[in-house]
């Protein structure tokens, strides 16, 4: 092998591992500029003293050219501060300078006790909030992106004790705490 053929590869195998570095490192800023846009519980349906259905969003930028995996989305569906319910949202790609869209929609089976109901009426505030990570795995990269939304409930807490409940011993209950509470 001749001397200048022995350079080349050698240049060749640095310019190579150095355009490896420049790729991760960039792929490693990119991950960390990730950016949730916007949580957003949309809508509360089929509200019962069975339940109640649950639809939000969670948009995700990525400001970077680097296209990023997101691995999965885990969030926690509380009433306050006490988990009712939760999922998970498969990960996909999300291209450089994209803004993402990932939806959820839970139907929860909450059963809460004419007590409870009691106290987070007489409270006047139910906290009703979604809590999550972005999880993202990737060249080593292992890192949680957090994210929180939250309303509160007292606007439908009439609607699920009475609108379906009428005429039963918790509904008459729960009308007699309402109505002392207004």
């Amino acid at each position: 092998m001749q001397k200048w053929e022995k350079k080349a590869i050698v240049i060749g195998a640095i310019v190579l591992l150095v355009i490896i570095i420049v790729y991760t490192s960039y792929t490693y800023y990119a991950y960390h500029q990730l950016e949730i846009h916007d949580v957003k519980i949309n809508k509360l349906s089929d509200l019962s003293l069975e339940g109640f259905t649950l639809d939000g969003e969670l948009r995700l930028y990525n400001p970077t050219f680097v296209r990023v995996f997101i691995g999965d989305i885990e969030y926690d569906i509380l009433v306050n501060n006490n988990k009712i319910g939760g999922g998970f949202i498969d990960g996909e790609k999300l291209y450089g300078r994209q803004t993402e869209v990932f939806e959820f929609r839970n139907e929860l089976m909450w059963h809460p006790s004419l007590d409870y109901l009691k106290r987070i009426l007489s409270e006047k505030r139910t906290h009703f909030s979604i809590r999550g990570n972005v999880h993202i795995t990737k060249f080593g990269i292992n890192m949680y992106i957090p994210f929180e939304d939250s309303l509160d409930l007292e606007q439908y807490i009439p609607e699920m004790i009475l609108g379906r409940g009428t005429g039963n011993v918790l509904a008459t209950e729960a009308g007699k705490v309402m109505k002392a509470w207004e």
